[in-house]
Parts: C-alpha cells; sequence; structure tokens
C-alpha cells in the first residue's frame, strides 16, 4: 500500500505488557523513538497507571524502554472511547 510509519496516526493498546507494546519504539541514531512519530496511543487510564505503578505480580511486564519514548503520544480514556466512527475500545481488564 506504499505506507511508512509517519503515515500512522492511531495506534490503540489494549494494554502495555511488553509482548504486546514492544513494537510502539525503535532504535535511531542510537536512542530510541517512537516508531510511530506521528500517531496517538490510545490506551485505557487504568492500564496506563499500571504500568507506571506496577504490583509486585505485573512489574515484570512492564519494560521502560517500551514506553518512555511514546509517553508524550499517550491519550486514555476512563471506560470506553470511541476512536473513530464505528471503532470503540472498551476497557475489561485482565483476567
Amino acid at each position: 500500500m506504499g505506507l511508512t510509519t509517519k503515515d500512522i496516526d492511531i495506534v490503540m493498546m489494549t494494554h502495555l505488557h511488553f509482548d504486546h507494546v514492544t513494537g510502539l519504539s525503535k532504535w535511531a541514531e542510537g536512542k530510541l523513538v517512537p516508531a510511530f512519530e506521528n500517531a496517538v496511543v490510545w490506551v485505557n487510564q487504568i492500564e496506563w497507571d499500571e504500568m507506571r505503578e506496577p504490583n509486585i505480580r505485573s512489574k515484570n511486564t512492564y519494560w521502560e524502554q517500551n514506553w518512555k519514548p511514546v509517553v508524550k503520544q499517550i491519550h486514555t480514556y476512563q471506560d470506553n472511547k470511541e476512536i473513530l466512527n464505528g471503532i470503540t475500545m472498551h476497557h475489561t481488564g485482565g483476567a
């Protein structure tokens, strides 16, 4: 389709464990930077808070190199958020 990472303007994250969020950052000129430089990154406020202050069970699932480069791109929502017409994110939490 000829798209580049600069063409991506929305990324929707269900949560921020390393196995889901690793692709949000990339190495450029020796430092980690956002992989999708023009994107808004949507995540639920509870998930964002949990990542920044994890409990003992989830502490090892959040890696700073995955989220610190995109901190300025993060937008949070509470229970649900219509991102685009007909596309709504709902927070369900993990089990």
